[in-house]
């Protein structure tokens, strides 16, 4: 079979017409839809949005294991199936928080004012605004301020603001200056270099008024009384009233949300796309806690803490989750023999607020993490003897749902639910998954060219050696890794081919590999390797492991796409 490639073909003579039906249209294809473009009548297509499309598989794995739906419910695969999982989707929106940690003003610092709370109708309809007043005496603009976290990206702070005898208030940030709003006239005066700025008339004299700008560090916010643009010069007392202060991510200021929880408080939480079937596929994996939805049990240490069984419905869409409730200094933990381990856990909370959860010697240990209202799978990899939630570090959580805890060795794998039971009793199996015999002989060009596409998810680039594409032996291996190392290779039994740069653990790698009779080449994510020698090893295949080659070296993560062009390809 020949190398084919598409274009408009150049002579002596000058242009060669070009037209389509006098290619064979194996290899005709748009670029612009993915890395090598979507070439038509693939001879192989494993698409797990088509589940039709997986029925070449042979699935071999004894016993159940677990799968997301396309709903985002945990459910349990039957034994010698493909399992398909339904990943997140892209997110679209990001989550947004309140990072001004306290918005009432009599929180809030003065410099050269005072303040008097309850001062007038905020724009809620309730008498809490506050008059911001300037000190007599003082020529210098006075303000109120705080000191929040520091944060760096793109901000936007936010007040509401009315007249009373002043006429200006002044946004300020520490990492940008000071941006000038006129109450008077309900617009925008000097702003910041590199800010922009907005003003809203919010009804009965009140506007809304805010600054984008691009934060480093910093944790000052201040807003300051003002009688004229661009001045600080201010002359007698006087003020203006205030409400409503924010500060979040982004160029937009969202609806007010109040805050007295000490640190930032959730906006709105991300929105995704739509779930992405994927085909999943894992190594062998032991939860090592025999109870992983059962912390009543003896098997779990309990200090200070309630815990209400069976309290709101599971990931899995039972009525089995647990509410935690710390009092003081609090943990519930699980202890097993010390080694490195990565432990995870499904939890849900109040959007914005903070929990402990990890491994380690000690409860002191572990991770933060910040819930977003939802149910969330949370994970720590570390050396320890004991996975713990607690209340200590910067825990912010009282109480919170949990469910479907794990401690296994390696990386992260599907969740294994426990209930009792030996090791055996608590050990998935590891997916095999081949297409053979004549589903194999259907699609793969015996004896000829060929060209392999591939788009997967893996959970780990760099642990032990995986295989992703593979033949019947060792001497045919179209996508596989060495242990260490993040690139994918091919190996014909005398030349390996370096797929050439480095993958990236759980996000969607892209990889293509042709071969003729005397010659291979790869890519991955656009990056092209030069061709390299090929002895003939890959035309002789007999059948193709997804991900689980005969020798066991499982790749752990998902399987988006498989294509097969019975044709080798120069335009990888």
């Amino acid at each position: 079979m020949s190398r084919l490639g598409l274009g408009l073909g150049i002579s002596k003579g000058g242009l060669i017409p070009f037209n389509p039906l006098s290619l064979d249209p194996y290899l005709f294809f748009d670029s612009r839809s993915s890395m090598i473009g979507t070439l038509e009548n693939p001879t192989l297509d494993l698409d797990p949005a088509n589940p039709e499309t997986l029925d070449v598989i042979t699935a071999t794995r004894a016993g159940v294991a677990t799968y997301t739906d396309a709903d985002g419910l945990i459910q349990s695969a039957s034994p010698n199936t493909t399992r398909v999982d339904y990943t997140q989707g892209a997110e679209l929106t990001p989550t947004k928080y309140q990072q001004l940690e306290q918005t009432g003003f009599s929180l809030w610092a003065h410099a050269r004012t005072s303040g008097t709370a309850n001062a007038a109708i905020s724009p809620d309809g309730q008498n809490n605004a506050t008059y911001v007043e300037q000190n007599a005496g003082q020529t210098n603009a006075g303000s109120i301020y705080r000191f929040d976290a520091a944060v760096t990206g793109v901000f936007t702070l936010s007040v509401y603001a009315k007249k009373k005898e002043k006429d200006f208030v002044v946004l300020y940030d520490s990492n940008v200056g000071r941006t000038y709003f006129n109450l008077d006239t309900g617009t925008v005066g000097t702003v910041a270099s590199g800010n922009t700025a907005n003003i809203e008339d919010a009804g009965n004299g009140w506007f809304r008024c805010s600054t984008t700008f691009t934060a480093s560090s910093g944790g000052v916010k201040a807003f300051y009384v003002g009688d004229n643009d661009n001045s600080l010069v201010v002359t007698d007392g006087g003020g203006i009233y205030v409400w409503g202060p924010q500060l979040e991510e982004g160029t937009t200021a969202s609806d007010f949300v109040a805050n007295t929880t000490g640190s930032p408080k959730f906006i709105a939480s991300a929105t995704y796309g739509p779930r992405v079937p994927m085909i999943l596929v894992e190594p062998s994996a032991t939860n090592l806690l025999p109870y992983s939805e059962d912390f009543s049990n003896a098997a779990w240490d309990k200090n200070n803490v309630t815990l209400t069984a069976d309290y709101g419905i599971a990931p899995d869409g039972t009525n089995t989750s647990t509410r935690i409730e710390y009092s003081g200094t609090s943990y519930i933990q699980d202890s097993f023999a010390v080694s490195d381990y990565t432990v995870s856990a499904f939890v849900k909370g109040v959007a914005g607020e903070v929990v402990k959860f990890g491994i380690g010697a000690n409860v002191g240990q572990g991770a933060e993490f910040t819930l977003n209202g939802e149910w969330q799978r949370i994970q720590h990899t570390g050396t320890g003897g004991a996975i713990f939630f607690s209340s200590l570090g910067g825990n912010t959580a009282t109480d919170f749902e949990i469910w479907g805890a794990q401690v296994e060795t390696g990386s992260l794998t599907s969740y294994i639910p426990t209930s009792g039971g030996d090791a055996a009793a608590r050990t998935r199996a590891a997916d095999d998954l081949v297409i053979s015999g004549s589903a194999f002989s259907s699609f793969f060009n015996t004896g000829g060219d060929g060209t392999f596409y591939a788009e997967f998810v893996p959970r780990d680039v760099l642990s032990e050696q995986w295989y992703l594409l593979a033949g019947q032996s060792y001497n045919r291996r179209f996508m596989y890794t060495n242990d260490g190392n993040a690139r994918l290779n091919a190996y014909d039994g005398a030349t390996t081919r370096s797929y050439g740069v480095d993958m990236v653990a759980n996000q969607i790698n892209r990889a293509a590999f042709t071969y003729t009779a005397t010659t291979q080449e790869a890519s991955i994510d656009g990056a092209v390797t030069s061709p390299v020698a090929h002895n003939g090893n890959y035309s002789t295949t007999s059948r193709l492991h997804l991900a689980s080659p005969a020798n066991d070296k499982q790749m752990n993560g998902h399987i988006k796409r498989v294509l097969f062009w019975p044709y080798s390809s120069d335009r990888l």
